[in-house]
C-alpha cells in the first residue's frame, strides 16, 4: 500500500533515549540517566497534537512542532523524532499504529556564564515605560555572571541567579526560575517567578537614577515574545521603588534636579497586575520586524492600587498594517499607537498623582527627537527636564523597498520614507481636539532598515522636524535597535 501525506494512522506508543556524557567523576563508562521525565514528554506530544493526529501528513507537522518546542527549552543539545511502525508484546507490527522514537543529547545540568551580556527588561520590575518596545535605541552593555541550573525535576525547567553590572555603573540581581508548561487544555505557555533587585540610570534623560526591589510572577500561553506567534500573559508584581535625585558635582548633598524631580523623590510601593495580548508577527510575512505584508496588533492593560501606595490603570494599544504594493517592489506601512494613564487614589491609600516612573516618555520612538525629547518638561531649562506624559498617540506612515544591493536585500533590509506624528501630555492638558492638535510634533525623512533576528531591526534614519514645542529636543540622525515597524 502506497504511504502518502493523507494515509490515516495513528499515535500508539512512545520511547526515548539519550547519549548523555558520563558523569565528569564516574568511574565507569556508563553512561549517566536520563534527566527529562517521561510524563512530562507524554503531556508535551498531547500538547503538540501528535496524539491526536490521524494521518501522516499531520503527525509529521505536529511531530515538527514538538521537536522544536523540546528545542526552545534550551535543556538539550540535540532532539530528534523518528517514525516505527508500532508492535505488540509479541513483536507483530500492529496495522496502522505508529510508535515514536525519541533520540536526545541532554545539556549538562548547569551552566556558568562570566562575560558580557545586553541588558534585558524582565517580566518582573517592569519600568514606567517608553511607548512599549518601540525605542529606537542602542543597547546597554553589562558584565554579568550567572548560575543556571537545567532540568533538575525532569520538566525542563531553569533556574538562574545572576549578578550584572552595567557600563554606567548600575547592578541588578535576579534569582528566578521558568518552567515551560505543555498541556491539551492550555496548550503551550510558560510559567515564571522570583525576587529581582535592580538600579536604573535615567540621568541623562530625567534627572534621577532610581532602584526596584521586587517579587513578580507570570503565566503565558503561546509563544515567547521573542519569537513569532501570537501569546497572552499575566504579570504579576509587588516592588518597592526608590527615586533618587542627581547629586550636584561640586556641592555636597545638595541635588543638581529639577525641583520637579525632587519633589517626587523618595520610596513608594507598587502592587500591580499586568495583562497582555499581542498576535507578536503571527500574521507577518518574509519578517517580523521588517514586513513586506501582513497586520500585527498588541494590547496591555496594567492596574495597581493597595497595598501599594501608587494606583492607576493603564493601557497601551498598538496595531500595524503592511499592504504590498506592484509586486511587492514598493509597500506600504501604517502604524498607530496609544496610550493613556488614569490615577487612582483608591479613597485616599494612594497617591493621587502619578508617579514619574509610571508615566509615559517621548522621543526615540519619534523620529527626529531624542529620547525624552518631547512631553511635559521641568520649568528648568536642559536635557535632563523631561517628566513624561499620561496621554500620548503616534502616527507613522511609511514606503519601503527592498534594499537596491543583493547581499542586503536577501538579509532583508529595506529602504523607507516616512512621515511621524506624536503627541504627549497630561490629561488634563487634553480637554478638546485643539489640544491634541497643538500639542502634536510632526517629523519627515527617510532611512534604512536590517532585520537582526530575534534582537530586532538595526535602522538608521535622517528626519527634518516640521513642527515642534518649546524645550523639544532635536536628534535629526538616528541609529540604533528598532522592536517594532512604526
Amino acid at each position: 500500500m502506497p504511504v502518502s501525506a493523507k494515509t490515516p494512522v495513528y499515535f500508539h506508543s512512545f520511547s526515548y533515549i539519550t547519549s548523555n556524557d558520563p558523569p565528569l567523576f564516574s568511574k565507569t563508562s556508563k553512561p549517566a540517566s536520563k534527566s527529562t521525565n517521561d510524563l512530562f514528554l507524554e503531556s508535551c506530544l498531547l500538547s503538540s497534537g501528535v496524539t491526536s493526529s490521524k494521518t501522516i501528513g499531520s503527525l509529521n507537522t505536529s511531530i515538527s512542532t514538538f521537536v522544536t518546542d523540546m528545542h526552545d527549552t534550551e535543556c538539550y543539545e540535540k532532539f530528534n523524532a523518528t517514525l516505527e511502525p508500532a508492535k505488540d508484546e509479541s513483536g507483530n507490527i500492529i496495522p496502522q499504529a505508529v510508535h515514536v522514537k525519541l533520540e536526545a543529547k541532554e545539556k549538562n545540568w548547569y551552566r556558568i556564564h562570566i562575560g558580557g551580556d545586553l541588558k534585558q527588561s524582565t517580566d518582573g520590575i517592569s519600568g514606567g515605560g517608553s511607548m512599549g518596545s518601540s525605542n529606537l535605541t542602542i543597547p546597554e552593555v553589562q558584565m554579568t555572571s550567572s548560575l543556571t541550573l537545567r532540568n533538575l525535576s525532569g520538566s525542563c525547567g531553569l533556574s538562574k541567579v545572576a549578578y550584572n553590572v552595567s557600563q554606567t555603573g548600575s547592578t541588578s540581581f535576579n534569582l528566578g526560575h521558568v518552567q515551560p508548561v505543555f498541556n491539551e487544555v492550555v496548550g503551550k505557555g510558560e510559567r515564571r517567578y522570583g525576587v529581582e533587585y535592580d538600579e536604573v540610570d535615567w540621568e541623562e534623560e530625567r534627572s534621577y537614577r532610581e532602584t526596584k526591589k521586587g517579587v513578580y510572577a507570570s503565566f503565558r500561553k503561546g509563544s515567547a515574545p521573542s519569537s513569532t506567534g501570537s501569546y497572552l500573559q499575566t504579570n504579576w508584581s509587588l516592588t518597592l521603588r526608590n527615586i533618587l535625585p542627581t547629586l550636584h558635582p561640586t556641592i555636597p548633598y545638595a541635588h543638581s534636579s529639577p525641583s520637579e524631580i525632587i519633589s517626587e523623590s523618595g520610596p513608594n510601593l507598587k502592587h500591580s497586575l499586568k495583562l497582555t495580548a499581542a498576535s507578536n508577527g503571527a500574521y507577518l510575512r518574509k519578517d517580523k520586524y521588517v514586513p513586506g505584508r501582513g497586520i500585527d496588533s498588541k494590547l496591555e492593560l496594567e492596574f495597581a492600587g493597595p497595598p501599594g501606595d501608587t494606583g492607576f490603570i493603564k493601557s497601551e494599544f498598538s496595531s500595524s498594517l503592511h499592504i504590498p504594493l506592484y509586486s511587492s517592489l514598493l509597500t506600504h506601512h501604517i502604524c498607530l499607537n496609544s496610550g493613556i494613564l488614569k490615577v487612582l487614589n483608591f479613597g485616599g491609600l494612594c497617591n493621587p498623582v502619578s508617579n514619574v516612573s509610571d508615566r509615559f516618555f517621548g522621543g526615540g520612538v519619534l523620529r527626529g527627537f531624542k529620547k525624552g525629547g518631547i512631553g511635559p518638561r521641568c520649568k528648568t531649562e536642559g536635557e535632563g527636564g523631561t517628566l513624561g506624559g499620561e496621554v500620548y498617540h503616534n502616527a507613522s506612515f511609511q514606503l519601503s523597498t527592498p534594499f537596491p544591493h543583493p547581499v542586503i536585500e536577501e538579509m532583508g533590509g529595506r529602504v523607507f520614507c516616512f512621515t511621524n506624528f506624536m503627541a504627549l501630555s497630561n490629561l488634563k492638558d487634553v480637554a478638546s481636539i485643539k489640544a491634541v492638535k497643538d500639542s502634536t510634533r510632526v517629523s519627515v525623512g527617510a532611512g534604512v532598515a536590517v532585520p537582526l533576528a530575534s534582537l530586532g531591526r538595526l535602522e538608521a534614519s535622517w528626519s527634518k522636524v516640521l513642527r515642534k514645542g518649546e524645550g523639544d529636543l532635536v536628534q535629526p540622525m538616528q541609529f540604533g535597535l528598532n522592536f517594532c515597524v512604526g
